[in-house]
C-alpha cells in the first residue's frame, strides 16, 4: 500500500513500505523540524572510535618510517568522506623530533600515501608528515594530532584501513614510545596515557 501526501497546489509525495515482509514503524518527534534525506549533504552517517590504552615501543632506524597503528573503518554509504580526528601520545628517550604520517588501503588494495593528509613534496630529503613535534626528554609525552577529512574512492562494503607511521630526526636508531614515558617508572610523578582515533562518516 502506498501513502500519498498531496502538495498544496500540485504533485504529491509517496511513502512506500519495503517489499520484504515484517511490520515496521516510524516514530516522528513531537516537535517541528525537517526530515533529512539520504541525498542531503553534510550529515554524519556513522561514528566509530578506537582507543589504544596499552603501551608500545617502536625501534625506529635513522631516516625510516615504522608502522605504529592501524584502524579499519567501513562506510555505511557510497561516496562518503571520512573525517579522522584524534591524537597519539608519544615519547623518546632524548631530545628529538617525532613525526607522524597517515597512509590508506581500500579493501585488499595497496597501502598508499594520502596526498592531502601529509605534506606536499619539498626537496628530496625532507620527510612528508601529517604532524610532528620536538619532544624533550624532560617532557612526559608529546601529543601528535590527527585531523583530516579524507575523500577515498571505494565501493560500498569496502573496509578502509588507515595506517599511522612514526619517524624521528636522529641520524641513528631510536626508540619511540607510545602512551608511556621513556623510563616508565612506577612512581607518583609518572603516568600512562591513551591514544584515540575517531572516524566520522560524512554524507
Amino acid at each position: 500500500m502506498t501513502l500519498k501526501l498531496n502538495g498544496s497546489s500540485s504533485g504529491y509525495t509517496a511513502i512506500d513500505a519495503p517489499a520484504s515482509g515484517g511490520n515496521r514503524s516510524i516514530t516522528f518527534p513531537d516537535s517541528d523540524g525537517t526530515v533529512a534525506l539520504t541525498s542531503t549533504a553534510g550529515k554524519i552517517l556513522k561514528v566509530a572510535s578506537t582507543t589504544k590504552n596499552d603501551t608500545s615501543t617502536l625501534t625506529v632506524a635513522s631516516e625510516a618510517w615504522v608502522e605504529a597503528y592501524t584502524y579499519a573503518f567501513t562506510p555505511s554509504a557510497a561516496g562518503s568522506k571520512i573525517l579522522l580526528f584524534g591524537h597519539f601520545s608519544v615519547c623518546t628517550n632524548d631530545d628529538q623530533i617525532i613525526n607522524m604520517k597517515i597512509e590508506r588501503k581500500v579493501a585488499s588494495g595497496s597501502i598508499a600515501n594520502i596526498t592531502g593528509a601529509n605534506a606536499a613534496s619539498a626537496g628530496s630529503n625532507r620527510k612528508l608528515a601529517h604532524s610532528g613535534a620536538f619532544h624533550t626528554k624532560t617532557s612526559f609525552v608529546t601529543p601528535l594530532p590527527v585531523n583530516y577529512l579524507d575523500t577515498p574512492s571505494y565501493s560500498l562494503g569496502d573496509a578502509i584501513t588507515y595506517y599511522f607511521y612514526f619517524s624521528h630526526g636522529s641520524g641513528s636508531s631510536k626508540s619511540v614510545y607510545i602512551n608511556r614515558h621513556h623510563d616508565d617508572a612506577d612512581s607518583a610523578d609518572r603516568a600512562r596515557y591513551a591514544s584515540t582515533i575517531t572516524a566520522f562518516e560524512v554524507g
